[in-house]
């Protein structure tokens, strides 16, 4: 009885969700195009809104649990380059409950998704294959007080360690000046992990424990290598030490 009920628990939330990004999808071209310097800022405080409402729901049917350890409470407004692991689909809302001005990059086989393609680029995500293009809007959005998300590996995670790190995001903290906070995601389910299908009800309850590692300042480090250099060690010790 009490899986059938963490189904329906789980397909709600998901439905809600989905809704939510419905209206973002309608409301992000009217944003921008009325407001053109404004319509991303309201379309990524919308999605952090979502974020917030979509994990408070899944708390309310105890179907899910996030800690946030020795996350700096300042962050929440700064603008800065957020570097973690990702073992999971969730990893981005989870993070974006705690980031009003947040954006990442998208797979581009996105865009030709009904529901997910239109609210990435109204909130200011950018594509994978935007290469230089992508990394001078990452800064452009830095200066103007957003916070960059990224997941080096490029893929989900598995458990417990590291694929190879790309380290463009030291470029563009160097380039924007902005400092580079790193964390570390452990997820105790399976849920939109590599090994589970959207369609499966996963584990339950998924419990998410985001640490906060430490941050690496572009001024202390000579070239954006060294700043990548050391932030993957970073990484790499607090997933081996698993905090």
């Amino acid at each position: 009885m009490y899986r059938l009920y963490q189904f329906v628990a789980y397909w709600i939330a998901l439905s809600v969700f989905a809704g939510g990004l419905v209206i973002i999808n309608i409301a992000g071209p009217i944003l921008r195009l009325f407001w053109k310097s404004k319509g991303t800022l309201i379309s990524q405080k919308l999605i952090n809104r979502l974020s917030r409402f979509f994990v408070w729901l899944l708390k309310l049917l105890g179907i899910l649990r996030v800690h946030f350890v020795n996350w700096p409470k300042d962050l929440n407004e700064s603008s800065a380059i957020i570097v973690s692991n990702h073992p999971s689909k969730f990893d981005a809302i989870a993070y974006l409950t705690r980031l009003p001005r947040g954006f990442c990059i998208f797979k581009d086989a996105l865009r030709s998704s009904m529901l997910f393609g239109p609210t990435a680029l109204s909130i200011g995500y950018l594509s994978n294959k935007e290469g230089p293009q992508g990394l001078r809007e990452a800064i452009k959005q830095l200066k103007e007080g957003g916070q960059f998300l990224v997941f080096p590996e490029g893929t989900r995670s598995t458990r417990k360690t590291l694929q190879k790190l790309y380290g463009f995001y030291s470029v563009v903290s160097k380039y924007s000046g902005r400092d580079i906070h790193a964390c570390y995601i452990e997820a105790s389910s399976n849920l939109l992990t590599k090994s589970h299908s959207f369609w499966q009800t996963p584990v339950l309850p998924a419990i998410f424990t985001i640490h906060y590692l430490g941050k690496r300042s572009p001024a202390d480090f000579v070239t954006a290598q060294e700043l990548h250099a050391s932030t993957s060690q970073l990484l790499r010790e607090g997933i081996s030490t698993d905090v």
